[in-house]
């Protein structure tokens, strides 16, 4: 199998949605819905922080996007696009439709277990940032200097290298959505090096939306007052502008990973 080639498969994600932007934003019309309504209900609980809730009230987004991105991963591969278009040929177009429905159902299962873990290990790492404070302030208090952890520091090396080595876990959706075996991502010999190249794919597909989401959001918060909190307004306005960037965000990313998933392939299955 080929390498990841980092910069093309981000210029091939940005490319294909502004070519097919759309069809892309008639594909998005729920999801992006979907996903402001859950916004706006963890905004209203309160629940920002606590991120167990957070992942069961934004569990219809992560079925709705989960199902965007499979059918984005479906495009990239075998060019279909929702809606299915019937050939007239019964028999092919029930195996297609069978083949395309059970690719898109196993990938928005597979997005919605990962985004449930994903928020489980936040919220784990929460509570041990709570902890850690806890532990400072006690270290604080004390007469005596006291010496850095080593276990410590051996705990939090440990879990960066297992969190690299691990990065590919985070798109198991795409070969699934593909209808293509999870060997190409999980029983790779260059495990470690495949992490760090979709790791730099994701980064150079998603900071320059991050960048956007922070100057937009400095712009809107600039003149808001210190007390009384923001208007209603600007909170709605905030998770409109949150919602389209982190879609924009999940689309480029997919997009790119998929591409470089399929070029790494000898020989990818023949569109349909």
């Amino acid at each position: 199998m080929k390498p990841l080639d980092v910069i093309s498969s981000v210029d091939f994600g940005y490319r294909l949605v502004w070519r097919e932007r759309r069809y892309l934003l008639r594909l998005a019309a729920v999801p992006l819905l979907v996903k402001a309504i859950c916004l706006l209900i963890l905004s209203g609980l309160g629940w920002e922080q606590n991120y167990l809730r957070m992942g069961l009230v934004m569990l219809p987004s992560f079925f709705t996007e989960g199902w965007m991105l499979a059918h984005v991963t479906r495009l990239i591969f075998f060019d279909q696009r929702w809606p299915f278009r019937s050939s007239g040929d019964r028999k092919q177009d029930e195996a297609v439709l069978l083949d395309r429905a059970y690719g898109v159902m196993l990938g928005t299962m597979f997005y919605v277990v990962i985004k449930f873990l994903l928020a489980g290990v936040i919220a784990l790492l929460a509570a041990f940032q709570v902890m850690a404070q806890a532990d400072l302030a006690a270290m604080s208090q004390q007469t005596a200097p006291a010496e850095p952890s080593f276990l410590a520091f051996l705990a939090a090396v440990s879990f960066l290298v297992i969190t690299a080595w691990g990065f590919r876990f985070m798109f198991l959706y795409i070969p699934a959505a593909a209808g293509i075996t999870g060997d190409i991502i999980i029983r790779t010999k260059q495990g470690m090096l495949m992490s760090l190249q979709m790791m730099g794919i994701w980064l150079v597909s998603t900071v320059p939306f991050l960048l956007v989401l922070g100057m937009v959001g400095s712009a809107l918060l600039s003149g808001t007052p210190t007390e009384g909190g923001a208007p209603v307004s600007l909170g709605a306005a905030w998770t409109l502008v949150q919602t389209v960037v982190s879609t924009l965000m999940a689309m480029v990313c997919t997009a790119a990973i998929a591409a470089a998933l399929r070029n790494m392939i000898e020989k990818p299955r023949p569109s349909r």
